[in-house]
């Protein structure tokens, strides 16, 4: 872990994570980052989906990771994004059950998880494709489809921005959450459906994608600027 300065240009070694991961997200709410969800492959046969989140609260000295209450799941290629003092984890692929949509908040003061609203899943029109020899189906219909409903979740990103929370998916999805967080809006379509991507606020009304990749396409050099008024 470390942290960069940019009035100075320099970078800082700060505590190393307890424990070492992968396909995980992190926040900052309030004056501690919090790191949630992910694996950690140590080879083949070897790989562990980790239980545990952590903060680290940066006006401590010295600085040092904490555990906070366990997550009630195991994902990774998640969504982390701080809002209202609280700490959404959204999305993500599932150690059981595969891709899911759903949505989990952390409340610090109270050291809690609690269930939040499930992602939007845009309706795709079917196609009939022919199968060919050896055609599981899964390519199809399951990972390998990445604008179908069942990866809405999968590498999606996340942040706040004049008051509101907001997500992207790789359907191509631009999506708020209401204003009591019971259930998460779409306000438009973006220009590509992405995932591994970062959404990152331009000011309180534009949001920027920056990276991230699509199985169809492959990886993204555009950088794209969504408006959250229009989501043009």
């Amino acid at each position: 872990v470390a942290c960069f300065d940019p009035a100075v240009g320099t970078w800082q070694e700060l505590p190393a994570l307890p424990e070492p991961r992968s396909s995980h997200d992190a926040a900052v709410v309030g004056d501690s980052i919090y790191v949630v969800g992910g694996w950690s492959m140590q080879g083949e046969g070897n790989t562990q989906w980790h239980t545990t989140a952590w903060k680290m609260d940066l006006t401590q000295k010295p600085l040092k990771w904490e555990a906070i209450a366990a997550p009630p799941f195991q994902r990774r290629a998640l969504a982390a994004a701080a809002h209202d003092g609280k700490l959404f984890a959204i999305g993500g692929m599932q150690e059981k059950g595969g891709p899911t949509t759903a949505t989990a908040i952390y409340d610090p003061a109270t050291d809690k998880w609690s269930d939040g609203p499930a992602l939007v899943v845009k309706e795709e029109p079917k196609k009939e494709e022919p199968k060919t020899e050896g055609d599981s189906g899964n390519a199809r219909g399951g990972r390998g489809n990445m604008a179908g409903g069942m990866m809405t979740g999968f590498g999606a990103s996340a942040f706040a921005t004049g008051g509101h929370l907001y997500v992207t998916t790789v359907q191509g999805t631009l999506q708020r959450l209401s204003a009591d967080a019971s259930k998460w809006e779409t306000i438009a379509p973006t220009p590509t459906g992405r995932f591994f991507h970062r959404l990152l606020p331009l000011d309180d009304q534009h949001l920027i994608v920056v990276g991230g990749s699509n199985m169809s396409v492959g990886k993204y050099e555009e950088v794209e600027v969504l408006s959250t008024q229009s989501g043009s």
